[in-house]
């Protein structure tokens, strides 16, 4: 038994004295340095230029291979501008190949690799420059290989450490860079069959105030030739140095084809993360918003498929905080033409209030609450219209939503379709439910050409009720009833203040019944008749503090900040009522005067009655209303203008007088026209009676 333990013993012995033997006479029996030329003649095939600038020398730890001090790879039509280079690189190779001449490279290992990616300004990418320049071995370069380049890169495991990719578009001024780059790939295959991909990396960007660290797990598939290759099961995640709470994960899976076109599909999901957290964090915070829980989640689930000249997305989820949108996403991409997106959304609802800046009492602090305000800086230049990029976007989206709410007034199921081409916008469809009755519209901004932007909207309202939507944008509730009518506006611009400053616009509308609280149109124009009357008493009754009024009919008019009333009529009762004034939004002021004219004696069944041949048919201006828009109070901002009715009377009195004259006058007529014929007789061919009856015109 011992003699058999020790024979085995002495054979081991043995055998590691061969294999050390054999691993110290590499050196001499095969030289690693006859593979760089075969090596760079391979890269001049491919159409790249490989410089191997160190030793190539043999490494016996922690693995038999090859070590490689430095290499350089560029587009042969660009040679001195390198797309990647290396500090080292190390491959391992198989044991028993190496003494028939060949290298089995069975793992390699890059050593602080830098890959450069640029695109110039005509749009072309540098690792456009490799493809362009492949080319396949001509027939006479393949029968001159020599033993010495047997080199088989049956490679089952890659990995880059340290490494940096950088990317540079000199015609956006963008820029990337993926730092302490890490790529682990084993148990690599040709055979299609799915090996571990790891990577993991430091994301920065001009678009990025701090850097976010990536890290992706999956697992990866392709065919012999590298023209087939899939992404199964992918984990990928962005997150901010330290900061769990911000944090974007997703699942990702895909396919691509690069020959004989490219083509691809695949899955992409993002769990629900935080924006307002993730901004925060890379110091990027947002403005204040009406709501501080606005912007604190959003999630994304699409399905795509595509090629070189476009992709295509029918399945398409968006979560946004509360709201959700669900359709279809398409991107048009011409050759020589601007790409063109075609969109289809549903959603639910969305409060598009939250996203805006808060109000004062939103922001919890009054005017008189507010800390004294700092000495007033320059005043900011006013933002240009972004003309560049309405011009490069070329659209065709319908967007479909259960409600959308703005500015307080709530829109119900609106459709909304909007094209874009070369910097004309146009709103061909709106339409929906709005405040229980129906909006359409239509719109076109034309930005064209100049260095302005011209907008025209049109809207149509039809059987809107007007109190509810008061009481939403301007919590004001003393007028109701429903109106009809046509809204048109326009404006041109350069800047974003300019819109509402060159804005201008004309509603005409018609209602057949409106109500005003807090003011009895009625009550206010007998109290002035029956002063102007003494023919003519109060009634004594009970007036209710509203108007109602009939038949309405009326044209406003919007320019520099103020609205103006063109054109207003309306029936209360035997009253006809028209309106002249003002409201300028700017100082937040309203003026207007209430004209009243009877058509009848009397103002209604229980109103007064007035037998004053004055007041009858004529305009009595003498109720006013006036005030705050910010508190608008009918029942204390209306009333009788003094100074009118006090000018009134004054009328009143000289009518009566010139009446009372003119009666005397009539009187003393007819009584010297019976004295005449007394006189004269009976004779009508007498000449004195014909002159008589001329003179009296009779």
């Amino acid at each position: 038994m011992n003699k058999w333990l020790k024979r085995i013993l002495i054979t081991i012995a043995s055998l590691v004295v061969l294999v050390v033997v054999a691993v110290l006479a590499l050196p001499f029996v095969v030289d690693p340095s006859a593979f760089r030329a075969p090596l760079e003649r391979l890269a001049q095939r491919q159409g790249v230029v490989l410089r191997l600038e160190g030793p190539i020398d043999w490494q016996f730890y922690p693995r038999l291979g090859l070590s490689l001090e430095g290499f350089y790879l560029a587009p042969q039509e660009q040679p001195d501008e390198p797309l990647a280079r290396a500090e080292s690189a190390t491959a391992a190779v198989a044991l028993m190949p190496l003494f028939s001449g060949e290298i089995l490279v069975d793992e390699l290992v890059l050593h602080s690799p830098a890959i450069n990616l640029l695109v110039d300004e005509q749009g072309r990418g540098n690792w456009e420059l490799l493809q362009s320049g492949e080319q396949g071995p001509a027939p006479a370069e393949a029968e001159q290989q020599t033993a010495g380049e047997g080199l088989q890169l049956a490679v089952e495991r890659i990995s880059i450490n340290d490494g940096v990719l950088a990317y540079r578009d000199l015609q956006s001024g963008q820029t990337a860079e993926v730092s302490e780059l890490s790529v682990q790939l084993s148990d690599v295959n040709l055979e299609e069959r799915a090996f571990p991909l790891m990577v993991e990396g430091l994301v920065r960007s001009s678009e990025l105030p701090r850097p976010m660290r990536l890290q992706l797990e999956s697992q990866l598939r392709t065919n012999s030739a590298l023209t087939e290759f899939a992404l199964e099961g992918g984990d990928l995640s962005l997150s901010a140095e330290g900061q769990a709470n911000a944090q974007i994960a997703a699942q990702l899976s895909g396919e691509v084809t690069l020959e004989p076109t490219l083509k691809y599909q695949g899955q992409l999901t993002i769990a629900s993360f935080s924006p307002r957290a993730v901004l925060s964090t890379l110091g990027q915070d947002l403005p204040a918003m009406a709501d501080p829980d606005a912007l604190t989640a959003l999630a994304l689930e699409l399905e795509l498929t595509g090629s070189d000249t476009q992709v295509r997305s029918e399945k398409l989820a968006i979560t946004l905080d509360e709201t959700t949108l669900t359709g279809s996403f398409g991107l048009e991409l011409p050759e020589g033409g601007t790409p063109k997106i075609n969109l289809a959304l549903q959603g639910n609802t969305i409060v598009l209030d939250r996203y805006l800046p808060p109000t004062e009492e939103e922001g919890g602090e009054t005017v008189a609450d507010a800390p004294p305000a700092a000495p007033a800086a320059a005043e900011a230049a006013p933002e240009p219209l972004p003309l560049e990029a309405l011009r490069s976007i070329n659209l065709d989206a319908v967007v479909s939503m259960d409600q959308i709410v703005a500015m307080e007034m709530a829109v119900g199921k609106p459709r909304i379709a909007i094209t874009a081409n070369n910097g004309l916008w146009r709103m061909t469809e709106l339409q929906g439910n709005f405040y229980q009755g129906q909006i359409n519209g239509d719109a076109q901004l034309d930005a064209r050409q100049g260095e302005t932007a011209s907008m025209q909207v049109g809207l149509r309202l039809d059987s809107m009720a007007v109190q509810p939507l008061l009481v939403d944008f301007a919590e004001f509730s003393d007028l109701s009833g429903t109106v009809t009518g046509e809204l048109k506006a326009q404006t041109r611009a350069a800047t974003t203040t300019e819109l509402m400053d060159n804005l201008s616009a004309a509603f005409v509308f018609t209602s057949p019944g409106l109500v005003f609280q807090g003011v009895n149109a009625e009550y206010y124009y007998c109290q002035a008749a029956t002063q102007l009357d003494d023919d003519s008493e109060m009634p004594q009754r009970e007036w209710p503090p509203r108007t109602e009024i009939t038949q309405v009919e009326g044209q406003f008019l919007f320019d520099d900040g103020r609205l103006s009333i063109a054109s207003f009529a309306a029936y209360v009762e035997n009253l006809v009522l028209t309106a002249t004034g003002f409201l300028d939004l700017d100082e937040m002021i309203y003026r207007v005067r209430v004209p009243m004219r009877l058509a009848q004696q009397q103002t209604s069944a229980a109103g007064c009655l007035i037998e004053s041949k004055f007041l009858q048919n004529r305009a009595v201006d003498v109720l006013g209303c006036a005030g705050s828009l910010a508190e608008p109070e009918f029942g204390k901002q209306c009333g009788l203008d003094k100074d009118a009715v006090a000018t009134l009377a004054k009328q009143a009195i000289r009518y009566n007088v010139d009446k009372r004259v003119d009666e005397e006058k009539e009187d003393i007529r007819e009584k010297l026209k019976k004295r005449v014929q007394e006189e004269l007789g009976e004779d009508e061919d007498d000449p004195a009676r014909q002159l008589l009856r001329d003179l009296f015109k009779r």
